[in-house]
């Protein structure tokens, strides 16, 4: 009898029964991976959320590229080790029934990435709303992540407007310039490379400044400097990039 294909669903490391994960986590998106900067009381609550014996709700707010999926996942790799039962929902990609929300309630952590999209539905504001009580009943915890605050967004339901808007709200900030060249340059050393402030005010003129664009950047060089034994220099990274 042939065995049975691996279950997609299972996230890579951890036992299933302790870490339920429908959508996979990049194993790279951990606390210790993440570029602080101004964001030291947000993951020191984050860090230690797990522990905590009373229901909590938290709202992570920020513009595109400041971390915050990082920050859920990592939520997540953190908490698995402590808590029997962990959701990360990432909201764009998960495809369920609105229905299907409540089997989260007997979770002991639940993360939903991007929440505003289904602040745009009547039915998963309604959802919500189910998941929120279930949670709050048996002392859960809810993180949630969105591009503004609670406020500004349009409810369905005051109760639900009520309880998000009580949420303990964070903003997640982005790094200056500054703070990515350094950051930079130490990645690159960490992989033997030397990166000149040349080099970096070539880049950060022509492609995306968020974060994890740029770290996948240097990901991409690296690996054809070493192919190519190149150095980082404009030449090789103009020829590389096409820029």
């Amino acid at each position: 009898m042939a065995s049975s294909p691996p279950d997609p669903l299972k996230f890579s490391g951890v036992p299933s029964q302790q870490l339920p994960l429908r959508f996979p986590l990049q194993q790279k998106a951990t606390f210790d991976a993440f570029v602080v900067g101004r964001n030291a009381e947000l993951i020191h609550r984050l860090e230690r959320l797990p522990e905590e014996n009373d229901f909590a709700l938290l709202w992570l707010w920020g513009a595109a590229g400041v971390g915050r999926s990082h920050l859920l996942q990592a939520v997540c790799h953190s908490a698995g080790a402590i808590l029997p039962r962990v959701a990360y929902l990432p909201a764009r990609e998960f495809n369920g029934s609105t229905e299907s929300l409540a089997e989260f309630g007997n979770f002991q952590l639940v993360c939903i990435d991007d929440l505003q999209v289904w602040l745009e539905s009547e039915a998963h504001q309604l959802s919500l709303m189910a998941l929120y009580q279930e949670l709050y009943r048996k002392r859960s915890k809810l993180v949630v992540t969105a591009d503004r605050v609670p406020s500004r967004y349009a409810y369905c339901f005051a109760d639900l407007a009520s309880r998000f808007q009580a949420a303990s709200t964070y903003e997640v900030s982005g790094l200056d310039d500054a703070a990515k060249y350094e950051y930079l340059k130490r990645q690159a050393l960490k992989r033997g490379l030397i990166l000149e402030d040349g080099v970096l005010n070539y880049l950060f003129n022509r492609v995306a400044r968020d974060l994890p664009a740029l770290l996948d950047l240097l990901d991409r060089l690296d690996i054809s400097a070493m192919s190519r034994q190149r150095r980082l220099t404009i030449p090789f990274v103009r020829e590389e990039l096409g820029l």
